[in-house]
């Protein structure tokens, strides 16, 4: 069987580009309410992730802690994946090879610890025995909004707000069609308000 990998680190900056290209803005800032936002929109999205509980007061949503190593091993060229629970995976990018990983719920420290790395090193090995002659590059961590089901759907009080968030790890390979549903209900949004999608503040 074949199938195909998206190196995140590439492909956003894609959909970024794409996105400015169509006319989307970028503003930075602090939101504390998202009713400080409905004045100027006629739609928000949430996807505000791991964070989304201090908006919207979701007890649901909790850090899932996810430690990776990253290694020089232009020899591997394919994916491989330990179906236990235990994390491990072994994933070919362009110029290195990611070997993870921890799934740590409600866990918000972003330091490397050393004896992940450990347990990395070792279940890499496990599923790639060549992975003893690699490099290593470097360690990380990232904090997966991990929640028991994506929540994707309108707000129940607030009308112009559409939620989308919780998805885990595995927000590179849903995203699309959590974002196709989610463009219905902003549609939704929009003609409750009698506003045509070319014309709306989203």
């Amino acid at each position: 069987m074949l199938t195909f990998t998206a190196e995140p680190v590439r492909f956003m900056p894609f959909l970024m580009k794409q996105f400015k290209d169509q006319g989307g803005e970028i503003k930075r800032a602090k939101v504390e309410n998202f009713k400080d936002l409905f004045n100027e929109y006629d739609c928000v999205v949430n996807c505000t992730g791991v964070y989304a509980g201090s908006l919207t007061l979701d007890k649901k949503i909790k850090p899932l802690r996810g430690q990776v190593m990253r290694v020089k091993a232009p020899w591997i060229k394919t994916v491989t994946l330990d179906d236990l629970d235990d994390g491990n995976y072994v994933i070919a990018n362009q110029e290195s090879v990611v070997v993870g990983g921890t799934h740590q719920d409600g866990d918000w420290d972003r330091t490397p610890r050393e004896e992940d790395k450990q347990f990395i090193r070792s279940g890499g090995k496990c599923l790639d025995p060549s992975l003893k002659d690699s490099v290593e590059v470097g360690h990380w961590v990232g904090l997966r909004p991990g929640r028991p089901e994506v929540r994707l759907e309108r707000d129940g009080i607030d009308k112009k707000l559409v939620h989308n968030y919780g998805h885990g790890g595995s927000g590179i390979t849903v995203f699309q069609g959590c974002a196709e549903e989610c463009v219905d209900l902003v549609k939704e949004v929009l003609q409750e308000q009698n506003i045509a999608a070319v014309q709306a503040k989203l």
